[in-house]
């Protein structure tokens, strides 16, 4: 009998400290990804977008349906919060997206230059610029009027594109012809700073047919790297991440960015 205790006892002390071992040598998850939130393209209030939010080990989460259909979403660094302005023909409107929700809320309607504005992109002042594809041109939008101004012609046609400010508060401007430009944010005049030609990294075939590439994108805040929508040859129904160096230096693609992108999202950016 005693023997039989001792050996139960036994079993239950090894099976206690085995328990214990694959406890503590048990994996622990590392960070792969710099949290954003995305939207898909939507067309109307009554297809509207959806907003996501990837976390940072590049999961995506849908977060809700916003209740309208956004062409573009920034944050502002000066409150914080994430903007959109909406895709519907007519009259376009300023969005604030509920981050917890994904609602959006109308907080201007937006005059004086006609849309869709399909890029948009905040200073690190609040000032709020957008491209207008009406007359291919750069416009800076009075967040507390709506009025909206065009600074100047650009000389450029424009489609698909995505536009962001670096850490030294210049524009920059990816067309969907894979050139990139900065924009002077004075008169909206764009200077050529890379041909498509100018790309380089493993896999650029993978993002480019006829000649475009598109990247639809935000700056990563934590890395400097641009990360953007692209559709990859046009045709995907997913959409892929992609990250991307772009500087007065060189255009160069990372490769695909590390997260989920089994989901047709149009648009990403950056908290900030």
């Amino acid at each position: 009998m005693i023997g039989r205790k001792l050996r139960t006892l036994f079993l239950l002390v090894l099976a206690t400290v085995l328990l214990a071992a694959c406890q503590t040598t048990a994996p622990t998850l590392e960070p792969t990804s710099t949290p954003f939130y995305a939207t898909t393209r939507g067309i109307d209030a009554d297809d509207p977008s959806f907003l996501y939010f990837m976390d940072e080990y590049g999961v995506a989460t849908k977060v809700g349906v916003i209740g309208y259909a956004l062409s573009t979403i920034k944050f502002n660094p000066d409150d914080g919060a994430l903007y959109g302005i909406t895709r519907s023909a007519g009259n376009y409107f300023l969005i604030e997206v509920d981050l917890d929700t994904g609602v959006g809320t109308e907080v201007v309607e937006i005059t004086g230059a006609t849309g869709p504005f399909a890029s948009m992109a905040f200073d690190t002042d609040g000032t709020l610029y957008a491209w207008t594809e009406n007359s291919d041109d750069l416009a800076v939008i009075d967040v507390d009027t709506g009025v909206a101004t065009v600074l100047g012609d650009s000389g450029l046609g424009t489609a698909a594109h995505g536009m962001w400010f670096d850490d030294a508060g210049t524009l920059w401007f990816h067309n969907y012809d894979g050139y990139v430009y900065t924009i002077d944010t004075s008169d909206g005049s764009a200077t050529l700073v890379h041909e498509l030609g100018d790309w380089t990294g493993e896999g650029m075939e993978l993002f480019v047919d006829s000649g475009n590439f598109i990247n639809r994108g935000d700056l990563n805040p934590d890395t400097g790297e641009v990360w953007g929508v692209s559709p990859g040859y046009g045709y995907a129904v997913a959409s892929a991440v992609v990250r991307t160096v772009v500087d007065a230096d060189g255009a160069e693609l990372i490769g695909p960015a590390p997260v989920q992108s089994a989901i047709a999202i149009h648009i990403l950016a950056f908290p900030r």
